[in-house]
């Protein structure tokens, strides 16, 4: 019969994701004595991690944040496990398009923001990229950078709902989807589960006392035609989708406790049949 060997001591929301859509993976990567090994960072993630850290320390260099984040920096220069060289090349492409068209537009106060704390009962940990200052707001947000379509032949267009876009020379108005009411849902759900947590480790909705607050971020993306795309983002995180999110912690969490997390996985005797349906996981 199979268990529930390591129980984390926390939840973070790339692991309440990976539990909820993946969970024989889940399983045998986080909850067994002897885990599975992880995938290695695809060259498309390493181009993200190389341009994550190239805009953090620029933005530590012009002391637009605080200085002594530079220490936190080698934590994510360990994530580049593979493609170091030819995600650097691209990471500085993306860096100096970054600076060229939008790194000036943003009010940043702050950069690679660590907590790991109790809400309402759950232990959550947060690696938050940033929290800038926007128009007709008193408070810091949360500010995200998003990489997309590098090691894509094919590219990958922009999530829908950008406020704005610059791409090569040209500024695009704001898509057709924009509204100024438009919750982050709307956008992506993944991403919204995302900032909603990251805003609860800012300060908001605290004591679960929830309220609608807007998140930002900034997704670069490449084109069929090899053209760099930055589109911005402004949303909301609404009450509603903070009570549903909070309660998918809650659940996910005390499933792992009591175990009756095992129901999700694809067999409770036999490993081998877990990591066989693991392996049509990586689809998600």
């Amino acid at each position: 019969m199979l268990k529930i060997e390591r129980r984390p001591t926390y939840l973070s929301p790339s692991s309440l994701s990976n539990l909820e859509k993946m969970p024989n993976t889940s399983y045998l990567t986080r909850l067994i004595e002897d885990r599975f090994m992880r995938d290695d960072q695809s060259l498309a993630a390493a181009v993200g991690t190389s341009f994550d850290i190239k805009v953090k320390e620029k933005l530590i260099e012009d002391k637009l944040v605080p200085v002594e984040r530079a220490q936190l920096l080698p934590d994510i220069r360990s994530a580049l496990q593979n493609h170091h060289t030819q995600a650097n090349i691209l990471g500085d492409t993306i860096m100096k398009e970054y600076t060229r068209l939008i790194y000036d537009d943003h009010s940043f106060v702050d950069v690679e923001m660590h907590r790991t704390w109790n809400y309402c009962g759950i232990p959550i940990m947060t690696k938050a990229d940033a929290s800038i200052m926007i128009p007709d707001w008193d408070k810091p947000i949360v500010h995200d950078f998003k990489c997309s379509g590098f090691g894509n032949n094919h590219g990958m267009s922009p999530k829908p709902g950008f406020a704005v876009q610059a791409k090569g020379d040209s500024w695009k108005p704001a898509h057709k989807k924009w509204h100024k009411n438009i919750r982050m849902e709307e956008i992506d759900k993944t991403w919204a589960s995302q900032f909603a947590t990251y805003g609860w480790a800012l300060g908001y909705s605290e004591n679960g006392e929830f309220e609608s607050f807007p998140v930002s971020a900034d997704m670069i993306t490449i084109t069929k035609t090899k053209k760099i795309a930055i589109s911005h983002y402004v949303a909301w995180i609404t009450i509603e989708f903070q009570r549903e999110l909070f309660n998918r912690y809650k659940a996910i969490w005390n499933s792992i406790q009591d175990s009756s997390y095992l129901k999700n996985i694809a067999d409770t005797e036999d490993l081998g049949i877990v990591a066989l349906a693991a392996l049509s996981e990586r689809w998600f």
